[in-house]
């Protein structure tokens, strides 16, 4: 855009430059060339600053109570929608609440019989 404005103000052609049928001074271009290059330097210079979203580290949650996962980022609060516990991070946490892990992968010895 910063280019195109000072195409805009005919800098190099020696012409007179009208807008809306008005004669643009020599000074008048000068403003409009000076406002093209800070465009410019505008353009090459500004780094977009990171959001407080971007910072964020979404994880994985799960409810302690009735031990339903919410996947990262589907929930903004930290309370179960079902039970209004507040909800852990998901990794970690069998870890943290051994009684609420499965027993081993045992398999019944009736499972056979109903397969005959």
């Amino acid at each position: 855009m910063g280019v195109l404005v000072i195409l805009f103000s005919l800098p190099f052609g020696g012409k007179d430059l009208y807008v809306h049928d008005f004669k643009v001074s020599r000074y008048g271009q000068g403003v409009v060339i000076v406002f093209g290059i800070l465009m410019v330097l505008y353009g090459l210079l500004y780094k977009t600053p990171k959001s407080k979203q971007d910072n964020v580290k979404y994880v994985d949650m799960i409810c302690p109570t009735c031990q339903k996962v919410f996947l990262a980022g589907t929930t903004g609060e930290q309370l179960c929608p079902q039970c209004s516990c507040e909800l852990e991070p998901l990794t970690g946490f069998y870890d943290r609440h051994p009684e609420l892990r499965d027993k081993k992968d045992e398999v019944p010895e009736d499972l056979m019989d109903d397969l005959k």
